[in-house]
C-alpha cells in the first residue's frame, strides 16, 4: 500500500497491515474481493465496487481494480490491485 492508500485507509502506522493478507482488509465485505482475485490468480482482469472499514472505523465504498502481471510464459507473476475511494 502507498502512503496515500494509507491516508485513505486511515491506517496511521504501515505496521498495523503489514503482512496482512489483502482479502483480510476487506472484514466482512470480503466475497466479491475473494472473487476478483480468483479471476487474477487464472490470468483475468476484475472490477467490483465494495466496502469496507477503515482502520478507525469509518465506512468507505471502493471502486478495485485487480490485474495479473503475467511473465513471458503467460503465468501469473503478481497481482496488481487498484483502489479508489468512491
Amino acid at each position: 500500500v502507498n502512503n496515500p492508500g494509507l491516508c485513505l485507509l486511515e491506517v496511521d502506522d504501515r505496521a498495523e497491515i503489514q503482512g496482512q493478507r489483502w482479502i483480510d482488509l476487506w472484514g466482512e465485505h470480503r466475497d466479491k474481493p475473494a472473487e476478483a482475485l480468483r479471476k487474477a490468480l487464472a490470468g483475468s482482469a476484475a472490477r467490483f465496487q465494495e466496502c469496507s472499514r477503515t482502520a478507525k472505523h469509518h465506512l468507505k465504498w471502493w471502486d478495485v481494480i485487480v490485474t495479473p502481471v503475467l511473465d513471458a510464459e503467460r503465468r501469473v507473476e503478481q497481482i496488481v490491485v487498484i483502489s479508489r475511494d468512491i
